[in-house]
């Protein structure tokens, strides 16, 4: 059965899901990697013999990341070494010049958090300084000197590439969050598009790439199946919807309504050898299981299951209006080694590296009066 690896939002801690069993995994300050399962038992999947941070799991698509496709990637600081650990536990050190100290899957359509403690402050990037980068790596390094990396599989090379994106005085964790704060609104999530949209806006695509079942399909395959008429056949009607989910995720709508269908969606195609079609007969039992799980995946294709997005037309090329917002920078607002983003950016490439991110600086009296609020509600 294919597995779907989800961040969990514990620090220090990823999730997945595999075979419906939910699974936990930790890291050691001494090199240990953990399996720990719901019920709270404990298992050694790897002994690295080296102090560890910058937990967080890849997806299963070798076209975008390459060899590190369905890994665990943990980061050895000192020794300037990123880890990637296979489900057996057998870990590969890669060295990009980089000493890891978080690493982060870049999401759509979140706003950037980091904690600069050299600095005291904590530095912030709304969701367009990342544009051109959804999907790929970022690396965090601490010190030596501190900096933000975008990290990516380039499969003409055939080796993973990096570009320094920011700079700072002593970076700890960073995060990604629709979450805001009065220099960064929060962000509003995309109403999601019909399979409709998807199949006739292939410029829009938010990746190039999806894995549907146990198969990993590219831009063009992908289409062709879209563009392909369902005849009576199972597998399209639920692979055509799936598609169009599966881009409506990556492009940032809200993935909570239909996590488990996606979940029963891949693992049901995942039982079949080869790619799309598979020729099911709608009333066979499997069938009849392929069209109950499209059903549901369309009703959130169009918009049906997540809030505020009802009235919304789901052919449209946007979601609802985000509020205006403008956001004024001074001098002193921004630090010295980062530069100001230009008033009329060009629009990058996939794969391109637009330029050091525009950092916003909250002092750090303000996460002072945060954490102290938390600590009361926590203790109150």
């Amino acid at each position: 059965m294919a597995s779907r690896w989800n961040r969990a939002t514990r620090s220090g801690s990823r999730e997945f899901q595999a075979s419906s069993a939910a699974l936990t995994l930790a890291l050691t300050t001494d090199g240990g990697v953990w399996r720990v399962t719901s019920a709270g038992a404990a298992t050694l999947l790897a002994d690295l013999n080296v102090h560890l941070e910058g937990l967080t799991t890849v997806p299963a698509d070798p076209v975008q990341y390459g060899p590190w496709a369905g890994r665990i990637l943990a980061g050895a600081e000192g020794l300037g070494c990123l880890y990637s650990i296979d489900a057996s536990g057998s870990a590969t050190c890669w060295t990009l010049g980089i000493n890891p100290e978080d690493i982060d899957i870049i999401p759509a359509g979140q706003n950037f958090f980091a904690v600069d403690y050299g600095a005291q402050t904590i530095l912030g990037a709304p969701p367009s300084e990342f544009a051109g980068m959804v999907g790929d790596l970022l690396v965090t390094q601490e010190s030596g000197p501190a900096g933000l990396f975008h990290v990516w599989w380039d499969a003409g090379s055939n080796s993973f590439q990096s570009a320094e994106v920011a700079q700072g005085t002593s970076f700890e964790h960073v995060t990604f969050s629709t979450a805001g704060i009065v220099e960064i609104p929060p962000v509003t999530s995309p109403c999601p598009l019909s399979q409709g949209f998807w199949k006739n806006h292939p410029e829009g695509w938010p990746v190039t790439s999806l894995t549907l079942g146990i198969q990993t399909y590219d831009q063009a395959k992908l289409l062709a199946l879209l563009r392909t008429p369902v005849k009576g056949d199972g597998s399209l009607i639920l692979g055509h919807q799936l598609i169009a989910a599966k881009l409506n995720v990556a492009n940032g709508s809200d993935p909570a309504p239909i996590n488990a269908s996606l979940d029963a969606s891949d693992a049901l195609l995942g039982t079949f050898t080869g790619r799309l079609p598979y020729g099911i007969k709608p009333s066979s039992p499997t069938g009849q299981a392929a069209v109950t799980l499209a059903a549901a995946l369309d009703e959130y294709n169009n918009g049906l299951l997540t809030p505020d997005c009802e009235d919304f037309e789901a052919d449209g090329p946007t979601g609802p209006p985000a509020p205006t917002t403008t956001v004024e920078a001074t001098a002193t607002d921004v630090a010295e080694d980062t530069p100001v983003a230009s008033t009329n950016p060009p629009t990058p490439s996939p794969r391109s590296c637009p330029g050091k991110p525009l950092l916003l600086l909250i002092p750090l009296a303000l996460a002072s009066i945060v954490a102290a609020t938390l600590l009361r509600r926590q203790h109150g």
